[in-house]
């Protein structure tokens, strides 16, 4: 495992990503399945920002007060606010790459199924 992300480094949001065959977009909430683009759910611009960043630094440990500053930029917010991005992220994607490491941040590791 790589050391863990504790200071932000440059974050350009890409377009889309594409994790466990669901397509999400920068530019809109509706996450959409591979292939056949039927809609399968929403996931807010904070949340996406922290799913691409995640994915941006996949197998390094990412500190919650950097997913604060990724997803809230400029604004205060509480942990409880990473916490639900975690899980509204994990909830879409449905696939169990996405690790908490308890006391250093999160973890995305994709799998052959991602």
């Amino acid at each position: 495992m790589q050391k863990a992300i504790d200071k932000m480094n440059d974050f350009t949001l890409p377009s889309k990503l594409t994790l466990n065959n669901k397509e999400f977009q920068s530019g809109t909430k509706i996450v959409r399945k591979q292939g056949c683009g039927s809609i399968i759910g929403t996931l807010s611009e904070p949340h996406r920002k922290v799913l691409f960043y995640l994915y941006q630094n996949k197998g390094v440990v990412v500190s919650k007060n950097i997913l604060k500053r990724v997803g809230w930029p400029g604004k205060s917010v509480t942990s409880a606010s990473v916490l639900v991005a975690i899980y509204e992220i994990r909830r879409m994607i449905d696939c169990k790459c996405l690790y908490t490491i308890p006391n250093e941040g999160y973890l995305l590791e994709p799998r052959p199924c991602c």
